[in-house]
Protein backbone atom coordinates (compact mmCIF):
# COMPACT_ATOMS: atom_id res chain seq x y z
CA UNK A 1 0.00 0.00 0.00
CA UNK A 2 1.13 3.55 -0.55
CA UNK A 3 1.33 6.03 2.28
CA UNK A 4 -1.23 8.20 0.53
CA UNK A 5 -3.85 5.43 0.57
CA UNK A 6 -6.72 5.21 3.02
CA UNK A 7 -5.37 1.81 4.03
CA UNK A 8 -2.13 3.28 5.35
CA UNK A 9 -4.13 5.63 7.56
CA UNK A 10 -6.21 2.73 8.88
CA UNK A 11 -3.16 0.54 9.48
CA UNK A 12 -1.01 3.21 11.15
CA UNK A 13 -2.68 3.08 14.61
CA UNK A 14 -2.43 -0.73 14.57
CA UNK A 15 1.17 -0.77 13.35
CA UNK A 16 2.93 2.51 14.35
CA UNK A 17 6.21 1.29 12.82
CA UNK A 18 4.68 1.98 9.39
CA UNK A 19 5.39 5.69 9.85
CA UNK A 20 9.08 4.99 10.35
CA UNK A 21 9.30 2.52 7.47
CA UNK A 22 7.64 4.84 4.93
CA UNK A 23 10.22 7.11 3.31
CA UNK A 24 7.74 9.42 1.52
CA UNK A 25 3.94 9.75 1.23
CA UNK A 26 4.05 8.11 -2.19
CA UNK A 27 6.25 5.27 -0.98
CA UNK A 28 5.11 1.67 -0.67
CA UNK A 29 5.01 -0.27 2.57
CA UNK A 30 3.46 -3.56 3.61
CA UNK A 31 1.99 -4.54 6.93
CA UNK A 32 0.68 -7.74 8.45
CA UNK A 33 -2.24 -5.82 9.98
CA UNK A 34 -3.44 -4.72 6.53
CA UNK A 35 -2.80 -7.55 4.05
CA UNK A 36 -3.47 -7.04 0.35
CA UNK A 37 -6.23 -9.65 0.39
CA UNK A 38 -8.14 -7.72 3.07
CA UNK A 39 -7.86 -4.44 1.16
CA UNK A 40 -9.00 -6.13 -2.03
CA UNK A 41 -11.94 -7.85 -0.33
CA UNK A 42 -13.17 -4.62 1.25
CA UNK A 43 -12.81 -2.77 -2.05
CA UNK A 44 -14.70 -5.51 -3.87
CA UNK A 45 -17.43 -5.60 -1.22
CA UNK A 46 -17.89 -1.83 -1.39
CA UNK A 47 -18.19 -1.93 -5.17
CA UNK A 48 -20.66 -4.81 -4.88
CA UNK A 49 -22.77 -2.71 -2.54
CA UNK A 50 -23.16 -0.18 -5.35
CA UNK A 51 -24.75 -2.89 -7.48
CA UNK A 52 -27.08 -4.13 -4.75
CA UNK A 53 -29.75 -1.40 -5.19
CA UNK A 54 -29.90 -2.25 -8.88
CA UNK A 55 -30.60 -5.87 -8.05
CA UNK A 56 -33.15 -5.21 -5.30
CA UNK A 57 -35.16 -2.47 -6.96
CA UNK A 58 -36.47 -1.93 -10.45
CA UNK A 59 -33.99 -0.37 -12.85
CA UNK A 60 -34.25 3.40 -12.89
CA UNK A 61 -32.14 5.45 -15.28
CA UNK A 62 -30.94 8.15 -12.87
CA UNK A 63 -30.21 5.68 -10.07
CA UNK A 64 -28.26 3.47 -12.45
CA UNK A 65 -26.26 6.43 -13.79
CA UNK A 66 -25.47 7.79 -10.32
CA UNK A 67 -24.23 4.43 -9.07
CA UNK A 68 -22.24 3.90 -12.28
CA UNK A 69 -20.66 7.35 -11.88
CA UNK A 70 -19.69 6.57 -8.29
CA UNK A 71 -18.03 3.23 -9.09
CA UNK A 72 -14.71 4.65 -10.42
CA UNK A 73 -14.51 7.13 -7.54
CA UNK A 74 -15.11 4.45 -4.92
CA UNK A 75 -12.61 2.15 -6.62
CA UNK A 76 -9.91 4.83 -6.54
CA UNK A 77 -10.63 5.97 -2.96
CA UNK A 78 -10.39 2.38 -1.70
CA UNK A 79 -7.42 1.42 -3.86
CA UNK A 80 -4.30 0.29 -2.01
CA UNK A 81 -2.30 2.56 -4.31
CA UNK A 82 -3.49 6.15 -4.12
CA UNK A 83 -2.04 9.06 -6.03
CA UNK A 84 -2.93 12.77 -5.90
CA UNK A 85 -3.96 12.87 -9.56
CA UNK A 86 -6.75 10.38 -8.75
CA UNK A 87 -8.68 13.28 -7.29
CA UNK A 88 -9.48 14.52 -10.81
CA UNK A 89 -11.54 11.46 -11.88
CA UNK A 90 -12.92 11.15 -8.33
CA UNK A 91 -14.17 14.75 -8.51
CA UNK A 92 -15.64 14.24 -11.98
CA UNK A 93 -17.45 11.11 -10.78
CA UNK A 94 -18.81 12.88 -7.70
CA UNK A 95 -19.94 15.90 -9.73
CA UNK A 96 -21.69 13.69 -12.29
CA UNK A 97 -23.48 11.84 -9.49
CA UNK A 98 -24.36 15.12 -7.78
CA UNK A 99 -25.85 16.48 -11.00
CA UNK A 100 -28.03 13.41 -11.42
CA UNK A 101 -29.14 13.28 -7.78
CA UNK A 102 -30.27 16.94 -7.80
CA UNK A 103 -30.33 17.24 -4.00
CA UNK A 104 -31.13 20.96 -3.76
CA UNK A 105 -29.05 24.10 -3.54
CA UNK A 106 -27.79 23.71 0.05
CA UNK A 107 -26.71 20.12 -0.47
CA UNK A 108 -25.00 21.01 -3.75
CA UNK A 109 -23.07 23.81 -2.03
CA UNK A 110 -22.08 21.48 0.81
CA UNK A 111 -20.92 18.82 -1.67
CA UNK A 112 -18.93 21.39 -3.65
CA UNK A 113 -17.34 22.65 -0.41
CA UNK A 114 -16.42 19.06 0.48
CA UNK A 115 -14.79 18.54 -2.92
CA UNK A 116 -12.92 21.86 -2.61
CA UNK A 117 -11.71 20.84 0.85
CA UNK A 118 -10.57 17.47 -0.48
CA UNK A 119 -8.70 19.24 -3.32
CA UNK A 120 -7.02 21.60 -0.84
CA UNK A 121 -6.05 18.69 1.42
CA UNK A 122 -4.69 16.89 -1.63
CA UNK A 123 -2.36 19.83 -2.33
CA UNK A 124 -1.19 19.78 1.27
CA UNK A 125 -0.13 16.14 1.13
CA UNK A 126 2.61 17.03 -1.32
CA UNK A 127 4.54 19.28 -1.84
CA UNK A 128 3.25 22.02 0.46
CA UNK A 129 2.81 20.33 3.82
CA UNK A 130 5.22 17.43 3.77
CA UNK A 131 5.96 17.43 7.50
CA UNK A 132 2.30 16.93 8.41
CA UNK A 133 1.02 15.17 5.30
CA UNK A 134 -0.77 12.50 7.34
CA UNK A 135 -3.14 15.14 8.75
CA UNK A 136 -3.93 16.45 5.27
CA UNK A 137 -4.36 12.93 3.93
CA UNK A 138 -6.69 12.05 6.80
CA UNK A 139 -8.79 15.13 6.03
CA UNK A 140 -8.91 14.16 2.34
CA UNK A 141 -10.40 10.73 3.04
CA UNK A 142 -12.55 11.97 5.93
CA UNK A 143 -14.27 14.28 3.44
CA UNK A 144 -14.31 12.09 0.31
CA UNK A 145 -15.59 8.80 1.67
CA UNK A 146 -18.66 10.26 3.45
CA UNK A 147 -19.46 12.34 0.35
CA UNK A 148 -19.42 9.27 -1.89
CA UNK A 149 -21.49 7.28 0.60
CA UNK A 150 -24.02 10.13 0.88
CA UNK A 151 -24.32 10.30 -2.92
CA UNK A 152 -24.89 6.54 -3.09
CA UNK A 153 -27.66 6.79 -0.49
CA UNK A 154 -29.20 9.67 -2.44
CA UNK A 155 -29.20 7.46 -5.53
CA UNK A 156 -31.03 4.71 -3.65
CA UNK A 157 -33.65 7.23 -2.53
CA UNK A 158 -34.35 8.48 -6.06
CA UNK A 159 -37.91 7.90 -7.24
CA UNK A 160 -38.67 4.98 -9.49
CA UNK A 161 -38.28 6.12 -13.08
CA UNK A 162 -38.29 3.04 -15.26
CA UNK A 163 -35.89 2.91 -18.15
CA UNK A 164 -37.51 3.94 -21.41
CA UNK A 165 -38.47 1.17 -23.77
CA UNK A 166 -36.96 0.98 -27.22
CA UNK A 167 -40.25 2.25 -28.67
CA UNK A 168 -40.32 5.24 -26.30
CA UNK A 169 -36.74 6.16 -27.21
CA UNK A 170 -37.58 5.82 -30.91
CA UNK A 171 -40.61 8.10 -30.48
CA UNK A 172 -38.39 10.81 -28.99
CA UNK A 173 -35.80 10.42 -31.76
CA UNK A 174 -38.51 10.58 -34.43
CA UNK A 175 -40.10 13.63 -32.87
CA UNK A 176 -36.77 15.44 -32.63
CA UNK A 177 -35.94 14.74 -36.27
CA UNK A 178 -39.41 15.81 -37.44
CA UNK A 179 -39.61 19.03 -35.44
CA UNK A 180 -35.98 19.83 -34.79
CA UNK A 181 -36.56 19.77 -31.04
CA UNK A 182 -38.20 17.60 -28.43
CA UNK A 183 -41.73 18.44 -27.37
CA UNK A 184 -42.13 19.56 -23.78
Amino acid sequence: MTGESIWFLLALPLDPSLGDRLTAPWGHVSSAVMPVVLMSLVQGAALSLLILPLLLRSLALRRTLVLAALAPALFLVLNRVFSPQYLLPISVSALAALTLVQPGRQAVLAALAALALAQAANLLVWPFFQERWILANTLLFAVLLPLLIWLAFQAVRLPEEPLATREQRWDVVSEVSEHGQAAS
